[in-house]
C-alpha cells in the first residue's frame, strides 16, 4: 500500500515539476507562444472561411444547374404554346376567309346587282332583274301536270275512304276480305 502512495507521490511530483517548468517557459517566452497561438487561430479561421465559401460555391453550382433545367423546361413549355397559339390563330384566320369567301361567292350567285327585291308593302315577295331560265319553266310546268294527275287519280278513289288508312281491322282480326286491287299501288 505504501509502494502505491509513493508512486502516486512520484508521479505528483512529476507533475507538479513538469508544470513549473512550462510555467517559467511560458512566463518567459509569452510573447512568442502569443504570437503562434495567434497564428495559429488566424490560420484556423482562414480554413473555416475556405472550407464555408467551398460549401457556398458547390451549393450556388447545383442551384444554378437546377436553374438551368427549370428554365430549358419552362422555355420548352412556351415555346410548345407559342407554336399551338400560332396554329390556332392560322386555323382560325384559314376559317375566317374560307367562310368569308364562301359567303361572298353565294351572294355573288344569287344576288346579281340586276336581281333586286321589289319594293313596296304588296310585292308579294317578287324580285326584279332577269326571268327564269326556259328550262326551269319546263320543270315547273311538269311538276305542275304530274300533281294535278296525282290529284285527279286521288279524286277517283272517292270520297267515302278515309285521307289516311294506318290499319285495316278485318286484317287485325285475321280475316282476308275482299278487296279491289289499289291502282295507286306505289302509294
Amino acid at each position: 500500500m505504501d509502494a502505491l502512495n509513493f508512486e502516486f507521490d512520484t508521479m505528483m511530483w512529476l507533475y507538479i515539476g513538469g508544470g513549473a517548468i512550462i510555467l517559467v517557459v511560458v512566463a518567459a517566452l509569452w510573447r512568442k507562444l502569443l504570437r503562434a497561438a495567434m497564428i495559429l487561430v488566424g490560420l484556423g479561421i482562414a480554413l473555416a472561411l475556405a472550407w464555408t465559401l467551398a460549401m457556398q460555391a458547390t451549393a450556388t453550382k447545383e442551384v444554378a444547374t437546377a436553374a438551368t433545367v427549370s428554365a430549358a423546361g419552362s422555355t420548352a413549355g412556351n415555346v410548345g404554346m407559342m407554336i399551338l397559339a400560332f396554329l390556332l390563330f392560322v386555323a382560325t384566320i384559314a376559317g375566317g376567309t374560307y367562310i368569308f369567301l364562301l359567303r361572298r361567292r353565294i351572294q355573288t350567285l344569287y344576288n346579281s346587282p340586276d336581281d333586286a327585291w321589289l319594293p313596296g308593302s304588296n310585292a308579294q315577295w317578287g324580285r326584279t332583274g332577269p326571268t327564269a331560265a326556259p328550262g326551269d319553266a319546263l320543270g315547273a310546268l311538269i311538276q305542275i301536270e304530274v300533281l294535278r294527275a296525282l290529284r285527279e287519280l286521288r279524286a277517283d278513289r272517292g270520297a267515302a275512304l278515309a285521307p289516311y288508312d294506318a290499319w285495316d281491322e278485318a286484317e287485325d282480326a285475321g280475316e282476308q276480305p275482299y278487296t279491289e286491287p289499289d291502282p295507286m299501288w306505289w302509294r
